[in-house]
């Protein structure tokens, strides 16, 4: 994922859903300052809803910014994503972690990112594996209102018009990290 990142030229536009202290928005805007040949401009939203949690991410990627020389826009919204304020086309990669099994409504949720992600934009996504954690009387994370395999995800993802670029799978954890493009 990162190499496809790496090798990126023009203006880059990132959203997190649920970014909690910034620290994945902070690595990647800095990864790409420090390149020989940088991107022309990077625009970081970091969306937080949490308010005990987002003011680390107004410092962090505020930090960044200012360190940019004017090549880094950074915000923090600290709302839910909804993609409401965001210009139609307007984003090359969504990324969210633990952030999607907590939507009630996934296939709006996925509508949305195809309006604001640009043409072939990418959907970095990393949910866990739950669906049979109720066989096993495991209870992992609160609030959760969908319960992922690696087809039902996939599933959702291609109905929607994405194609699968990487995916990971990490055993222990029983959390699986995907790459979708938009085709």
């Amino acid at each position: 994922f990162a190499m496809r990142l790496s090798s990126w030229v023009g203006p880059l536009h990132v959203v997190e859903a649920g970014c909690a202290n910034g620290a994945f928005l902070a690595v990647l805007g800095a990864s790409h300052l420090l390149k020989a040949t940088p991107v022309t401009s990077i625009t970081l939203s970091c969306y937080e809803a949490d308010p005990k949690i987002a003011p680390a991410a107004q410092q962090l990627l505020g930090q960044l910014e200012s360190n940019s020389s004017g090549r880094l826009q950074a915000r923090v919204v600290r709302s839910l994503f909804t993609g409401a304020d965001l210009q139609p086309a307007s984003v090359d990669l969504v990324s969210s972690s633990h952030v999607l099994e907590h939507v009630t409504d996934p296939c709006t949720y996925v509508q949305t990112l195809r309006k604001v992600l640009r043409p072939g934009g990418y959907v970095f996504t990393e949910v866990p594996l739950q669906s049979t954690d109720h066989l096993k009387h495991l209870v992992r994370g609160l609030f959760h209102a969908t319960f992922w395999t690696n087809a039902s995800y996939n599933a959702m993802m291609e109905r929607s018009g994405f194609s699968r670029v990487a995916e990971q799978f990490a055993q222990a954890s029983q959390v699986t990290r995907q790459l979708h493009r938009m085709l």
